[in-house]
């Protein structure tokens, strides 16, 4: 993480976009209507903050298409977008271990004689 919090790369890559903007003279409104981003995403993009986004595709896909249109190689903005949303995302859960089917028909076969047993002892309902 940089100072800002942000996973390392995505500073670099929002000076990257920005810098290419300000060389091409567009302002973030004339960007918004070349791209159809909206301005309010364009400034997250533009100040690293990637995590704003809804899910993880929509911050790749508008980096991506900000990157064609200013004409800036997108694989290492895709990449770098990619490495940081992995950074701060949750470790997976471990599933717990599948039992085998043999157990499962065991048990079912262990309550099903419980509850025959159970049933022999009610007074009322033997034949």
């Amino acid at each position: 993480m940089d100072k800002t919090g942000s996973p390392e790369g995505w500073t670099s890559t929002a000076c990257v976009l920005r810098q290419a903007r300000e060389a091409r003279g567009l302002s973030l409104d004339e960007l918004a209507a070349q791209t159809c981003i909206s301005r309010h995403h364009l400034t997250a993009i533009e100040q690293a903050e990637f995590g704003r986004f809804g899910a993880p595709i929509y911050a790749v896909g508008f980096a991506r298409s900000v990157a064609r249109t200013l004409g800036v190689d997108e694989q290492p903005i895709v990449d770098a977008i990619k490495a940081g949303i992995a950074q701060l995302a949750p470790a997976p859960i471990a599933e717990p271990e599948a039992r085998s089917l043999g157990f499962a028909l065991g048990l079912s076969a262990a309550a099903a004689v419980a509850l025959s047993v159970v049933v022999s002892l009610i007074p009322g309902l033997r034949p």
